[in-house]
This record gives C-alpha cells, structure tokens and sequence, in this order.
C-alpha cells in the first residue's frame, strides 16, 4: 500500500506529534507495518514521547558513517522510527549524485503500508517540503485563533505551490464533539471561500488529562491508558484513516516520494502575497504581518517574516558607507532602484495582512 502522510500543523504546541506517535502505534497494532519518519528538526519530540535516546541519526545517513537499517529504531510498540533531527536540513543541501545514492537507500529500506512524517512546527522550507511530497495531510489544529491562523496560511503556501492530495482536519482538545465539529465548520468554510479547498475532516481528540500523564511517564497513552477517551479517539482516527474509501489515487513509493521531496527542497516555492523565493530560504509565514504574528511564534526557527527579508536588503545598501570614490549619487540611485521592488513587497504584504484579518472574522 505505502501510503504517505504527513501530520502537520503549521504551529506548535498544538499536539501534533502526540498524536503522530499514538496513531502509528496503533496502524502497527492493526497489523499495517509502519513507519515513522521524525522531520522535526532540533526538537527530536518523538523521542521525548516514547522515552528514546537515539545514537544515531539521518545526518549518520548522508555522511556516510551510518546505513540506513543502522538508525532505524524498531520499538518496541510495533513500529519502526527513523530519527530525523539536523538531518533533516543536511538532505536539503545534498548535491545530485548524493541525492540520488539517498532516494536509493530508502527505496531499499523495505515495503511500509504507511510512512508517517511529523513535520516541524512553523512553516519552513522543510515543511513545505514533506507536505508537497506527500499523498495525504493530517492537518492538526486546536481552537485557539493562533492555531487556526497558522494552518490557514500552511494551507495558503500548499496551495499556491500546487499541492493536489488529500487534507484532512484533525481538532484536538476538543471538550466536546459540539466544539469540535464548531471549530472545524468555521475552518473548511475559511478555506473554501479563501483558497477554493475542500477539507475534510478525519476526527477529533478529546482533551483528557491522561495525555499529560503519558508525557510524564514518556509513554504513548494508548499504550498506558488504552481505555481512555484520548486512546478510543485514536482508535476512531485510524479506522477512519484505514477504511477503503480512504485509501487515495495518488499512492507512491519511496523513490517517488523522496524524488518529489528533494524537488521540493530545491524549487523556488511560491509564498503569500504572490511572490517568488528570490533564492531556496525558508518559507515565509503570516508574520509578515504584525497584526497576524501571535506571540507564540516570536523566534521560532520556521517562520521568517517578508518584511524582514525587505528590509535587511534595503537598510543594509541605505546605511552603508559611500563608495571609495565618494560618489553619493551611487548610494542614492541604489536606494531608488529598490523602491519599486519594496513597494510591490508592501503591496503583497498588505494584501494578505488584510486577508488574514477577514479570515480571523471568518474563524472567530
């Protein structure tokens, strides 16, 4: 089957890799082999959660010191886990030839019906990356505004990169079916009218005290708590995910997969506001517009606002020395080329600033 999926959710803290470890235990307890690919950079979250102190990871890989089948953890919950961490960011610089001796090793690594990819928070290069390449999305979001913001402007990149698979709402800490099936209502009916997406949705995770127990204890909860609402939440998700009617068209193998995702690493992505990557840097977000930037995001490592990206060019060549030949005239004609270029990106970010602000009316 080897069906690909990555869980996302364009900001953190919102449980989005709770609930990528929890699901892929139990698709490993259906019988489905099962592979989770930890694309979180730094943060190495999965292994907090199931209490793992990985030696090696897949930066080992493309160095050269490691196999493939050397990093991969077979835990002991039934599924396979391959630690990401800088890794992640070294295979966005690999060369071709290096590339391609990286597409064959996991080609070979052997046959999963899902490979699950937990992606970084924020909505970086590398994010985008693992969404684009994916068949499905597991969108997680919460009822907080940050949140649902957040994974509207995920959604914004995807679809103005071309994204054509299957995305599917996860709301999570919901008290109640009622809000959840609130939260998520407002949320399709944002992305329709904005984006002319169809979402749909997958189910819900009840917010349930266990799931903090579990993290204390660095256990999955369906496996200490398999009783709980939160693990009988996560029974309904995979049944759902598994069903027949579920399965997409668009079914790839590894080597497809990664081929698209290096692609993806290496491409000039289209972000907010109708403007191109001027070179592979990460993805800009809403923080581009103060209105749109929640404190939480402040120096997270995925979000990099276009405004910033402007104005570090245009102070840099408005303050720096005159040239050796004391021409002013050199400075200032540099400055005035940059005018047009900064008023178009003014332009963009406005636009979407105003954008953002009718979609959180939408949403709230």
């Amino acid at each position: 089957m080897n069906r690909t999926i990555a869980i996302t959710s364009g900001k953190g803290g919102v449980g989005k890799t709770n609930l990528a470890v929890n699901l892929a235990i139990h698709l490993a307890e259906l019988g489905h082999r099962t592979c989770l690919f930890d694309a979180d950079l730094g943060t190495a979250n999965i292994n907090i959660l199931l209490g793992i102190h990985p030696e090696y990871d897949i930066g080992d890989v493309i160095r050269g010191g490691r196999s493939l089948h050397d990093i991969i953890i077979r835990d002991s919950s039934g599924i396979d886990i391959i630690p990401g961490s800088s890794g992640v960011e070294e295979i966005a610089n690999l060369d071709g030839k290096n590339l391609d001796t990286l597409v064959k090793t996991f080609a070979h690594a052997g046959k999963y019906d899902f490979y699950i990819f937990d992606t970084s928070a924020g909505i970086s290069r590398n994010v985008a990356a693992f969404c684009l390449a994916a068949s499905e999305l597991l969108l997680v979001v919460t009822s907080e505004p940050t949140s649902l913001t957040d994974a509207y402007s995920l959604l914004k990149v995807l679809v103005k990169n071309g994204y054509q698979g299957r995305i599917r709402v996860v709301v999570n800490r919901c008290p109640d079916l009622a809000s959840a099936k609130e939260v998520f209502k407002k949320f399709r009916m944002t992305a329709d009218k904005y984006l002319g997406i169809k979402l749909e949705p997958l189910g819900l995770l009840y917010q349930d005290e266990v799931i903090n127990k579990a993290l204390r204890e660095q256990k999955p909860f369906i496996t200490l708590y398999p009783r709980s609402n939160a693990a009988n939440c996560i029974r309904s998700l995979a049944r759902r995910l598994t069903e027949e009617s579920g399965v997409p068209e668009d079914v790839v193998d590894m080597t497809t997969f990664w081929n698209r995702c290096f692609h993806y690493f290496h491409t000039l992505l289209d972000l907010p506001g109708g403007k191109k990557e001027s070179k592979p840097a990460l993805v800009s977000t809403i923080a581009a517009a103060p209105e749109a930037q929640p404190r939480e995001q402040a120096g997270r490592e995925a979000s990099v606002a276009p405004a910033n990206a402007a104005a570090k060019p245009l102070t840099s060549e408005a303050s720096a020395p005159a040239p050796k030949n004391g021409s002013p005239a050199a400075s200032l004609d540099t400055v005035q080329a940059l005018l047009p270029i900064v008023e178009r990106l003014t332009d963009s970010i406005l636009a979407f600033s105003q954008e953002l602000s009718r979609v959180r009316k939408t949403i709230g």
